[in-house]
């Protein structure tokens, strides 16, 4: 479903208004199996990602266990670091970038 035009235009405005910090997630304890477009299809059924990664070794090519996602508002962002979340069979820790492992604010 494509999204109308003035539709589309505030989404992209919310978006720009809203630092990427604050809309980007750590995804960890993910399985060694889990991709881009594994771990993509778990998170956007809480809003819309403008980005998703699961890191890799630069040599081996194999995840490192964990990634990324970016979701293009801060409230889809409160939505999902309230759920508990399991890709590929693996319990995920969710956290917000920009809290330190005792979630306090960086």
């Amino acid at each position: 479903a494509e999204a109308s035009g003035s539709q589309g235009q505030e989404i992209e405005t919310t978006v720009k208004s809203q630092p990427e910090q604050l809309r980007k997630l750590f995804i960890g304890g993910l399985s060694f199996e889990t991709t881009d477009e594994s771990l993509r299809s778990h998170f956007e059924q809480w809003g819309m990602l403008t980005d998703c990664v699961v890191m890799r070794d630069p040599n081996t090519k194999r995840s490192r266990g964990f990634g990324f996602v970016t979701y293009a508002t801060v409230e889809e962002v409160d939505t999902v670091i309230q759920k508990y979340h399991t890709v590929n069979g693996h319990n995920c820790d969710v956290r917000k970038t920009n809290t330190d492992v005792y979630g306090q604010k960086t």
